[in-house]
């Protein structure tokens, strides 16, 4: 009689079944956490970057009207280390004196820049516009530079955390430090320093000494 030579397949075991599911699982967790960490670090990136932007767009206006900053006897250069006020010139006839404060908007902190275009009562009242929102803290030195004794030497800054120009008006510092810092709950705080050049002026000596 012929033999039959029939070929059986043999099915995979409930265990070998366990297995794979259980690999695939472990796979798929794996690559849920890994993809969910850079989705995260983008995000976070992307934070920084938005808040990256509104600080530098804050330095920009803060350096364009330093860089057209005028010293005037009745509009003296006056500077705390949170606030800052000086006359600048828009164009060749328009004056304006400017003030950069931290205020409260609701439950956060904004830098805002006030224009007061003078004289006042010719040209209109005070503009108040926020430059940048969610500030946690706005720092200002003040540099002048210092006597070496030594005419060929390299000049050398010193940096005053206030500027009162009351006793000598028309003196206004040579460089401007300024700091901005925001600050969120889950990132903590994040901080740029930039210098500026107040091209009108310079001071000879410090103020207050």
């Amino acid at each position: 009689m012929p033999r039959d030579n029939k070929t059986f397949s043999r099915g995979f075991s409930l265990l070998e079944l366990t297995v794979a599911a259980a690999l695939v699982v472990i796979l798929s967790v794996a690559l849920t956490t890994v993809l969910g960490r850079g989705f995260k670090a983008w995000q976070k990136a992307q934070r920084r970057l938005e808040r990256l932007f509104v600080i530098e767009k804050a330095f920009n206006r803060i350096g364009q009207d330093l860089r057209n900053g005028v010293a005037l006897a009745d509009r003296p250069f006056e500077g705390l280390n949170s606030e800052l006020t000086f006359a600048t010139g828009e164009g060749a006839t328009r004056l304006a004196q400017i003030h950069y404060v931290i205020q409260f908007q609701g439950q956060t902190q904004a830098l805002v820049r006030q224009r007061i275009p003078f004289p006042l009562e010719e040209q209109g009242a005070v503009e108040a516009r926020t430059i940048a929102s969610g500030v946690k803290d706005f720092f200002v030195e003040y540099g002048y530079p210092a006597a070496t004794g030594d005419a060929h030497a390299q000049a050398v800054v010193k940096w005053a955390p206030t500027w009162n120009s009351a006793k000598q008006p028309l003196e206004v510092p040579k460089l401007v430090r300024v700091r901005i810092e925001m600050a969120t709950p889950s990132e903590g705080v994040y901080s740029v320093t930039r210098q500026f050049l107040v091209s009108h002026g310079a001071m000879r000596q410090p103020p207050d000494e």
